[in-house]
């Protein structure tokens, strides 16, 4: 116990030095007070990262039902998780974000790592929302692709589109994953993602996330992609096109592109995308030629016509 000094008149200065020598600082019991809520939940496991990690693909992920829930967990499996197990989730700093970031870019390239960090920002911010101590490691600039990375223009020309079919015919259920890329002109991710059942009379029904955009509700699938589909082996405890192991659809994309290139002659390197953004390249002038065939037909019909021409009609070659 601390003796106040005898004074006559003690000032509020010597006063206030006394309490905060005898009781410590509200800071410092702030401090004490969270130091202590942490030990608590590390001895319960509450906090620990994967356990709030899991957590968040639980009541976000799956609960909305989200296309890229594979994608997410493979980035959780192979990446993150591995890293920060066992941590307390409070403990992530920035650095220790920074660190992983630099790991997975030099294994898996720049654009990988800024897959991963979006998975971390989803995480932090949901964490936030439940935790108002809990301050967000993430900050603007910590991407690691610049934007002529991101933004890419690469078109595959007629000779590598050749050869590019060429081998997906060779190549069993990645092949078959290739031309169909080609004949669709969608994303990789609702390509692997296709189940039997969004099929319906030949008309591919596509789900789609909130607020995502360039994925149109259904499309009409060319008899082409149609065998393609049908080609491909179906099983009782897996409900998609392009089955994975277990329960899921296919995965290890790299892998298997690396596989599949090691086989191309003088193709260029591209990205699966870049497959998409040919195809959609291509399908205008597609449509142009269709209706200048037209054109030249002898006595062409009325509905034939009535198909090329009219405004009515358009939107079902522009879906392609």
């Amino acid at each position: 116990m601390f003796a106040l000094v005898a004074l006559e008149k003690p000032s509020v200065l010597l006063l206030a030095l006394l309490v905060v020598a005898r009781f410590g600082t509200p800071l410092d019991h702030r401090a004490s007070t969270a130091l202590q809520k942490r030990e608590t939940k590390d001895r319960n496991g509450a906090d620990a990262f994967e356990t709030v990690a899991e957590n968040w693909f639980k009541r976000h992920v799956e609960a909305k039902g989200l296309i890229s829930s594979n994608n997410i967990r493979s980035y959780l499996d192979g990446h993150i998780i591995p890293a920060w197990r066992g941590r307390d989730f409070a403990s992530i700093h920035r650095g220790d974000v920074a660190a992983l970031l630099d790991k997975i870019e030099e294994k898996s390239g720049p654009v990988a790592a800024d897959h991963a960090l979006a998975v971390i920002r989803r995480i932090c911010n949901w964490r936030a929302l439940r935790d108002e101590d809990y301050s967000i490691p993430v900050i603007p600039g910590m991407r690691r692709a610049g934007s002529k990375q991101r933004a890419r223009k690469r078109i595959l020309d007629d000779a590598e589109l050749r050869e590019v079919w060429r081998v997906a015919e060779e190549n069993g259920t990645y092949g078959a994953f290739v031309r169909l890329a080609l004949l669709t002109a969608q994303r990789r991710e609702k390509i692997a993602a296709m189940k039997w059942t969004d099929i319906v009379d030949g008309e591919w029904h596509i789900p789609s996330e909130e607020k995502e955009k360039g994925t149109p509700p259904s499309l009409t699938l060319p008899q082409a992609a149609l065998d393609i589909i049908k080609a491909q082996p179906g099983f009782a405890s897996n409900e998609y096109v392009f089955a994975g192991d277990g329960a899921s659809y296919m995965q290890c994309y790299s892998k298997r592109k690396l596989a599949f290139d090691a086989k191309l002659k003088d193709v260029a390197p591209y990205v699966v995308h870049d497959l998409r953004r040919t195809a959609k390249s291509l399908m205008p002038a597609l449509v142009c030629a269709l209706i200048s065939l037209s054109a030249f037909l002898v006595m062409p019909s009325v509905e034939w016509r009535a198909s090329m021409t009219g405004t009515a009609t358009m939107p079902k070659w522009n879906r392609h």
